[in-house]
């Protein structure tokens, strides 16, 4: 199934197969997998690659992320900005057209992006575009140790790319770095929603698409943040984000 022209009911249906799969998992990574399966089966002829992030603060990460969110911020100069409590925009869940990218512990340059204060996300285009799209902003960085603020509710915004490969912010830089990743495989739009946990954990699924999409159909896929919280509450609240 193709993602451009999808109606609601469809959508539905979807949404409701999705939480089937996740309900009961054991841990948010095991959830965030089946629903990045999910997505991509769906809509294969349209998905490059779809990923969950989850914030999870830096101490409760495992070793390996540990390893890799230390050796960024030291190449960037600013070991400083990370402490325990530092969110770190971790992936948890991944599917997509290389055999790679079926596995969150084969990723080579995505497996977290330390959240280390508003100034240092806003140097990075598609994260400082992804917090603010989806309506949770900068301002919460500079206060880790208590998460989102969930009065935000449900998060009411879409994050959305129209072209990958020509869309800029408002300093001119391109929202999608990777523009060989972009050129190879031919994405055209990006998109994600997002979702906010009551222990105050940020939620985000990010489509990357073969198709040149309307925003107003990012924006369908609105409710699939929601029906992803209620199916995975419980693995937040009880701490079971990685599966192992």
């Amino acid at each position: 199934m193709k993602i451009a022209g999808v109606d609601r009911p469809a959508l539905g249906r979807t949404f409701d197969a999705l939480q089937a799969k996740m309900h009961g998992c054991a841990s948010l990574e095991q959830a965030a997998q089946a629903c990045t399966d999910g997505l991509y089966t769906q809509f294969k002829e349209s998905l490059v690659l779809a990923r969950v992030y989850a914030s999870v603060p830096f101490r409760s990460l495992p070793a390996p992320n540990k390893a890799f969110v230390e050796a960024l911020l030291s190449s960037k100069g600013v070991p400083h900005l990370l402490k325990p409590e530092t969110p770190v925009l971790s992936l948890l869940g991944t599917c997509g057209v290389e055999a790679d990218w079926n596995d969150r512990r084969k990723s080579k340059g995505h497996v977290g992006i330390p959240l280390a204060g508003s100034v240092f996300v806003s140097a990075i285009p598609m994260i400082a575009r992804l917090l603010d799209d989806i309506g949770a902003g900068l301002g919460w960085l500079d206060r880790p140790s208590q998460g989102i603020d969930v009065r935000k509710g449900l998060l009411a915004g879409v994050f959305y790319v129209e072209d990958a490969a020509t869309s800029t912010d408002q300093q001119g830089r391109q929202i999608i770095p990777a523009q060989d990743f972009v050129k190879q495989h031919q994405v055209k739009t990006v998109f994600g929603i997002g979702a906010a946990y009551m222990e105050g954990t940020l939620l985000s699924v990010i489509a990357f698409t073969r198709d040149a999409l309307p925003k107003a159909t990012a924006e369908q896929f609105m409710p699939l943040g929601n029906v992803f919280k209620m199916a995975t509450a419980t693995c937040v609240k009880s701490g079971a984000i990685f599966a192992g």
